[in-house]
């Protein structure tokens, strides 16, 4: 199967979207089969074609990752391997189940719903490593294999550096993340009148009494913010370490994977109705985005260093060895005898 169908990569992604559809949204939890029981039934054409377009986009976004990442195979997959399921299935489930869900779904059910998830983000994973990896071309006879290029990096990682990127890994990103989610969840979420009655909130009194109110009451959400956003910037960073040199590429797939947790939570469901989705989706895609963009510009900035030297090029010899083993010039006087 290896390189087969890498020749192919629509067949292989249509191959890879299916494993995931059927792996991902099959009732094989309570979770999913209270959902296709209470409301498979009246789920429209929109419905089923959003959970197609959703197992597609994670599929081609796998697809991407196998074509740009620095590694191949075994590795690639272990690679990947805490980055899909940290965006993809971690990030979602980490509030409700610490803090409880509005949809009143019990920490076992999520555990399982959990399990099921990165278990298909497993096997998905797997068979996209075969149908996208190709074999390499074997040398011709009598050549041998060219050797693999070490890059030569002048200078080693800086102390500076290293105080810089924890300064805004503990520091930065999740302030900012703590301001772009309750900003955004006041004036984009809170303000829906059926979204706060559906969380037993009374009327709206202003953004600073709110989060004043969220502080003192529920200190634990506001933490869980904040470590939210250290873990972002953290699978953000383990992705950005995997495309060396490609920091176009690491954009857009960083965007994509904050994206993909607002789309999680517009997934048809009966146990929250679309009127309570709706804001939801439009709150998780702006603060998500957001950050994803400020993440994505600054944290290479924290880890820039001296480059690799180029190809061919030597270092400068430092001036005090410049000297050593070479024979004075002549000045044109000649040399005493020694007694």
């Amino acid at each position: 199967m290896r390189g087969n169908l890498a020749k192919a990569p629509l067949v292989a992604v249509l191959y890879a979207s299916l494993l995931y559809f059927i792996a991902v949204f099959l009732p094989f939890t309570p979770y999913y089969r209270e959902m296709r029981h209470e409301f498979a039934w009246h789920m429209g054409w929109l419905e089923n074609l959003y959970l197609v377009g959703y197992a597609l986009i994670v599929t081609l976004l796998i697809a991407v990752a196998y074509a740009v990442i620095d590694k191949t195979g075994r590795s690639a997959f272990l690679a990947l391997l805490p980055i899909f399921l940290g965006f993809l299935w971690l990030m979602p489930m980490l509030e409700p189940f610490l803090l409880g869900s509005a949809t009143r779904i019990d920490r076992w059910d999520l555990i399982m719903h959990f399990g099921q998830g990165a278990a298909a983000t497993i096997l998905t994973l797997l068979l996209s490593m075969f149908l996208y990896t190709k074999k390499p071309a074997p040398p011709a006879e009598g050549e041998e294999a060219p050797p693999k290029k070490k890059e030569k990096v002048k200078g080693g990682p800086k102390k500076f550096m290293i105080v810089r990127l924890l300064l805004f890994m503990l520091l930065a990103f999740p302030f900012a993340f703590f301001v772009f989610y309750f900003v955004g969840w006041y004036f984009l979420a809170w303000q829906n009148d059926a979204l706060r009655a559906f969380y037993g909130g009374a009327a709206d009194s202003g953004f600073f009494f709110m989060l004043i109110s969220t502080l003192l009451e529920r200190p634990m959400q506001a933490g869980l913010v904040l470590l939210r956003g250290l873990l972002l910037a953290g699978f953000s960073l383990l992705l950005l370490l995997r495309l060396p040199g490609k920091k176009l590429m690491y954009i857009i797939l960083n965007l994509l994977f904050f994206l993909l947790q607002g789309l999680y939570f517009a997934l048809p469901t009966a146990l929250m109705p679309w009127e309570i989705q709706l804001p939801h989706l439009i709150f998780s895609g702006a603060h998500l985005l957001l950050f994803a963009l400020i993440v994505a510009f600054l944290l290479p900035l924290t880890l820039n260093k001296a480059g690799p030297s180029e190809e061919g090029e030597e270092e400068p010899e430092p001036d005090d060895k410049k000297g050593k083993g070479k024979k004075p010039a002549s000045t044109g006087k000649p040399i005493p005898a020694k007694k």
